[in-house]
């Protein structure tokens, strides 16, 4: 009998939902993963009913989760694996340390990390990886923490074209960016577009840490809407400048280079949204987000890292400074946006705040 086993989980938690999926060995690999209907959901076979406790670990990323019954095509045998292409070139033994992911931001391509079992073939696995990815031209090693006072990761050249700028595109928007100079993060692609789709013409929004962009863009991209979008890094700023140049934009960008604490002050009071992705640092600024919006109220979405039960946890660690400062406010929605380290996940809250009395 065809096995027609799905999960039908939401579209910004599928790939987080599959890595446990594959972690469990419940992933029924022989058939492909497909949108429901050109809905928001993914529909993700798997070869057996989760147990109660997988159940709870994939609800803790994907705020919607239903086991269901429905024929999906089969999965066309990939032409290579990284495996498979290395098989021979180097111990068997190690096969299994190659790494499992990897980021790709424009014709760049770059490597998390690498164990240290496998560091002496680290070419070789670039060079394999060039193999795979066609239109990649440049790979990259990250060989330092996001760390400093711009964020930045520092990388190590593998092979390819040696470079370290390029231009990235997500869901209609360009992006130029120099992975030396500015963070970017293509794996928020998916929370970017999510937060773009609440915005309705005529908003007021402060971008807090726009980086290069990306949120803002794609908000001015769909919706007639004003920006402000500040950052520290100067090097961000200077890009965000060159990519307003690349995009046909319904609304209006206000790149500002500054502190937020700072900078951000004659905007006191107009903002009907505010995006704080700064997941280290993003409580710290909260009462600067709160003096942005308007004495109407309005909305913080808000990035940050949590340990252990993250959904728990982040809650817990927005109570704690929210209190002390005394705002009205409900938690509209938490989620995991991504993993960041053993047991440590960076989480997304849409907090509504209900006036904050200015």
């Amino acid at each position: 009998m065809t096995n027609t086993l799905c999960l039908r989980v939401d579209k910004t938690s599928g790939e987080l939902v599959k890595k446990i999926l594959i972690k469990s060995n419940l992933l029924d690999h022989s058939r492909r993963i497909t949108a429901d209907d050109e809905t928001v959901f993914l529909l993700i076979p798997v070869i057996e009913k989760p147990d109660n406790g997988q159940m709870r670990e994939l609800c803790l990323v994907s705020h919607s989760v239903e086991l269901i019954s429905a024929e999906l095509p089969p999965l066309k045998a990939p032409k290579h694996t990284l495996r498979e292409l290395l098989f021979g070139q180097m111990p068997d033994a190690l096969i299994i340390h190659l790494p499992r992911s990897f980021d790709i931001v424009g014709d760049i391509l770059i490597i998390e990390s690498l164990e240290v079992a496998v560091l002496p073939y680290k070419s070789l696995i670039g060079k394999s990886l060039l193999e795979l990815n066609p239109n990649v031209k440049t790979v990259l090693l990250k060989v330092g923490k996001v760390e400093g006072e711009y964020r930045v990761p520092k990388y190590e050249f593998l092979v390819g074209i040696s470079k370290y700028d390029t231009t990235h595109q997500e869901y209609g928007i360009k992006l130029k960016v120099d992975v030396s100079k500015v963070y970017f993060s293509p794996r928020l692609g998916a929370e970017r577009k999510r937060i773009a789709q609440q915005v309705v013409t005529g908003e007021t929004i402060v971008d807090m840490f726009a980086g290069v962009g990306p949120f803002s863009l794609l908000i001015a991209k769909q919706v007639a809407a004003e920006v402000i979008s500040i950052d520290l890094n100067p090097n961000a700023i200077n890009l965000l400048k060159e990519n307003l140049l690349l995009n046909k934009l319904k609304g209006s960008i206000t790149p500002m280079c500054g502190d937020a604490r700072i900078v951000a002050k004659p905007f006191f009071g107009r903002a009907d949204r505010v995006i704080m992705n700064l997941p280290g640092h993003a409580l710290e600024f909260l009462d600067v987000a709160l003096a942005l919006i308007k004495s109407i109220g309005g909305k913080i979405h808000l990035y940050t890292f949590a340990k252990d039960d993250p959904i728990k946890n982040a809650t817990h660690n927005l109570g704690e400074v929210a209190s002390k400062l005394l705002p009205a406010y409900e938690i509209q929605a938490v989620r995991i946006v991504k993993p960041t380290a053993p047991r440590e996940w960076q989480v997304a809250m849409d907090i509504t705040i209900l006036g904050n009395g200015s």
